[in-house]
């Protein structure tokens, strides 16, 4: 493949998507050295920096990985077990059932841009902006979930984060949009380590593992409602499924 320098994307994406597709494609096989990058360079013609480049986020992507004195090699792929379900109790819910406190405590609020990802699931356009969420959930002032929200401005104009304080999303969703029914999602799940800034609002240490849980929620009729991120802290919560 040629890269085009006159294209909008730039050089370095046209690259790593060029790259990826002979991954995905079979080309490039789990193990396989990659040319280096002053051959990359002559095969694409294009600068040393911007092989780096693409070099760099395809390791942060898990497509590559650097081995010392040796080059740059196909990782293996991770095994990704997803786990779906289609309704899911909250955490205030369950915490209710087991007759413990919940609490929740809003860290960060804001109004930003949304990424492809979550403009493809919520239906929204370029310019459609989401309000963007973070809060802590705590029982008996434990810390149990750091949680991150993405909410359509459009379909949630007025909402009023404050309510979160403390306070059930379900509810407030229910209310606000007059569902007669709790949200449905369908979830995904992995384990993670702790960063020094999950860590340090969990209060857990550093590289100590977390679970992290994707949700697409939508109404019971399958329109997207919002996406929701939790990092939990597997030693004092189980999921059922």
């Amino acid at each position: 493949m040629k890269l085009k320098k006159d294209a909008e994307q730039s050089l370095y994406m046209q690259l790593m998507f060029e790259i990826k597709a002979q991954i995905e494609s079979g080309y490039y096989v789990a193990g396989d050295k990659i040319p280096t990058e002053v051959e990359l360079g002559k095969i694409y013609n294009v600068s040393r920096i911007t092989i780096r480049k693409t070099v760099e986020e395809l390791c942060k992507l898990g497509y590559l990985e650097k081995k010392q004195g040796k080059g740059t090699f196909v990782k293996s792929p991770k095994i990704h077990r997803k786990i779906e379900m289609r309704k899911s109790q909250s955490f205030s819910k369950t915490c209710q059932s087991a007759n413990v406190k919940a609490q929740s405590h809003i860290l960060e609020t804001k109004i930003i841009t949304a990424d492809k990802g979550k403009r493809e699931f919520l239906k929204l356009n370029e310019e459609d902006r989401v309000i963007y969420i973070k809060r802590l959930r705590l029982v008996e002032q434990i810390p149990i979930i750091q949680e991150e929200l993405y909410l359509p401005e459009k379909l949630f104009a007025g909402f009023d984060v404050s309510r979160l304080e403390d306070g059930s999303l379900f509810k407030a969703i229910m209310e606000d949009l007059k569902l007669k029914a709790p949200p449905v999602g369908v979830s995904g799940i992995e384990a993670i380590n702790a960063g020094m800034e999950l860590s340090r609002i969990l209060k857990i240490n550093p590289g100590d593992a977390v679970l992290n849980m994707t949700t697409y929620w939508s109404d019971t009729e399958g329109n997207p409602l919002y996406i929701g991120y939790e990092n939990i802290v597997g030693n004092r919560y189980r999921i059922t499924i």
